[in-house]
């Protein structure tokens, strides 16, 4: 706290001359300038009101005269702050009564020395408003955050929990209900928890962007996590959700304005995009508006754990557009790494899929390679890569789905060559679910009753998401040769409110146990149909290697398993164990 003689330097009775204001006005102020600023009080040391340099200029510009009494300029609509150890409450305090005083955001900061009050109205400091310059700025801005699936929901919840105003725009309304009410449509570690924290406080859901109430001066701040799509068919980007609403949120941007494309666009999206900004409002990107792409790099599941540890890349049009992007990203990422322009953000974060897509291609191919000789592709991969710095090897897996790796990869087909090795490892990563059933078929003469394990597209971390899962594809592709298929997942738990539905039943005639995923939940409950299953035959495609075939318990009716991973196959009697 300031000294009580510092205050009294700048403070004078309500009854004082005007020469006395005067000159109350000339002292210096706790920055050590002349502070233009003078606390008006009154014979008990209470705060009556506040007369600035400015105050003084406008009765004389209105009046032509000077004024002859302190009460003709006092100003009694000032800010000031309860006495509190909390920077956050404090900066919360100020920025509500610059909206409700109706004092605007016109400038930086309105008023820039605030006293701080003690319960009987008398000062006992002032701060300095840019002080508190972080965390009022996370109070005026709105950050709306546009699109609420996997990516927009998380950085939404993170960014409130960061303390900024945060407000989600979907159209679906189902969502909205959902979210207003606490509960995630998506499954996230701790979602839930932190919308039971946050929402209807500094984070509320709306349809529409238009009923975001707007003060006067306060910027918006537009995070875009709007699907980008690929017609599986025609192998064509669909952009027009992002497109749709970019038409739609133009003539609504006012300027000082930011917005952030945070979806996988194809390469020189961004600029298109600013270009017809610039077009239809007369505007300069840098200083009329900024614009930044800051690409989603977090793994489902994990996702409120990896926005915070993993490095933000961003990529302004200007300078001033990569500032903002840092000022905002630096509060929930350990790392932000600003790069040179849009097109470096966006080509980033399309080849980390890319490259991912591709290298997954080649082990799903030395799979292929390995099955042909019934070799242990785990222990070629592991062995390779043991202590041997040029090999990073990743295991193969049933199909490389979901929503990223599967439509990313063409996002090049517009700029790179004819012959395309990124788009061939694509294809060929498609081409690995009928591999997977054509060598389970193999082994299933008998063709009762099938039951696939994991329809999501990943089971660690966990996620709900079935977008483009190889694992669906793939039962449905059994679902040609099985004359009944059942399906079990540890997250989605379709269809069946127990989830050892199917252990707990007549299991009689099972052929095929498909483990598709590799929720570590998968291990019990496959554990339990085997022990239940009654067949003479039964296969069982483990390719995570999720089953110690060797130690599990088997109904003894079972004649033999024939235990398949991506590229080998071993064959068990019910006596082995």
């Amino acid at each position: 706290m300031s000294q009580v003689s510092k205050i009294d330097q700048v403070s004078i009775n309500i009854d004082a001359d005007i020469n006395s204001l005067l000159r109350c006005l000339s002292n210096k102020s706790f920055s050590n300038k002349h502070s233009g600023f003078a606390l008006i009080i009154d014979s008990n040391k209470r705060l009556q009101g506040i007369v600035t340099d400015a105050d003084l200029r406008r009765f004389i510009l209105a009046n032509q005269r000077s004024p002859k009494t302190i009460l003709e300029v006092i100003n009694n609509n000032f800010i000031s702050v309860q006495e509190s150890d909390d920077r956050d409450l404090i900066a919360k305090d100020i920025a509500n009564q610059f909206l409700n005083s109706k004092r605007g955001w016109d400038s930086n900061y309105p008023v820039q020395f605030i006293p701080v009050l003690n319960i009987n109205g008398i000062v006992i400091d002032i701060i300095d408003a840019v002080d508190f310059d972080n965390v009022i700025e996370k109070i005026r801005d709105i950050i709306v955050v546009v699109g609420l699936g996997y990516v927009g929901l998380t950085v939404a919840v993170a960014l409130a929990k960061s303390r900024f105003n945060v407000v989600g725009v979907d159209i679906n309304t189902e969502k909205i209900k959902e979210l207003n009410n606490c509960k995630s449509p998506i499954h996230e570690k701790e979602l839930d928890d932190l919308l039971k924290k946050y929402t209807h406080k500094n984070l509320n859901f709306f349809i529409k962007p238009q009923e975001i109430p707007r003060h006067t001066g306060q910027s918006h701040i537009f995070i875009l996590c709007l699907p980008t799509e690929l017609d599986i068919n025609k192998k064509e980007l669909n952009l027009h959700a992002l497109r749709n609403f970019i038409n739609t949120l133009i003539p609504n941007l006012n300027q000082g304005d930011t917005v952030i494309i945070r979806s996988t666009v194809p390469v020189g999206t961004g600029s298109e995009i600013i270009r017809e900004i610039e077009y239809q409002k007369k505007w300069k990107v840098g200083s009329d508006f900024f614009f930044l792409h800051a690409p989603e790099r977090t793994v489902e599941g994990n996702a409120l754990v990896e926005i915070y540890e993993l490095p933000q890349v961003i990529g302004g049009a200007t300078s001033a557009c990569n500032k903002k992007g840092l000022e905002l990203f630096s509060e929930i990422c350990k790392i932000v790494i600003p790069v040179s322009s849009i097109e470096t953000a966006e080509l980033i974060k399309v080849t980390g899929n890319a490259f991912r897509d591709y290298i997954f291609a080649f082990s799903n191919q030395l799979a292929e390679v390995a099955r042909s000789y019934n070799i242990n592709i785990d222990e070629v991969i592991e062995k390779s890569n043991l202590n041997y710095p040029r090999s990073h090897i990743p295991s193969p897996s049933p199909g490389v789905g979901g929503p990223c790796l599967t439509k990313d990869s063409y996002f090049f087909t517009e700029t790179s060559s004819a012959i395309n090795p990124i788009i061939a490892a694509r294809k060929y990563n498609e081409s690995v679910p009928k591999q997977i059933v054509n060598q389970v078929l193999k082994y299933t003469p008998r063709r009762n009753l099938a039951i696939c394990v994991g329809l999501a597209f990943k089971g660690n971390p966990p996620t709900n998401d079935t977008r483009n899962s190889t694992n669906i594809e793939i039962k449905d592709l059994f679902k040609n040769y099985f004359e009944k298929v059942l399906e079990w997942d540890a997250v989605l738990n379709l269809n069946y409110s127990d989830k050892f539905h199917f252990a707990n039943n007549n299991l009689k005639g099972l052929n095929l146990l498909a483990v598709l995923n590799n929720h570590p939940n998968n291990i019990e409950f496959a554990q339990e149909v085997i022990l239940k299953a009654e067949s003479t035959s039964l296969c069982v495609f483990d390719p995570w290697r999720l089953i110690k075939i060797e130690k599990i318990e088997v109904n003894s009716k079972i004649g033999h398993i024939d235990y398949l991973t991506m590229s080998m196959h071993k064959y068990y009697e019910p006596n082995i164990f």
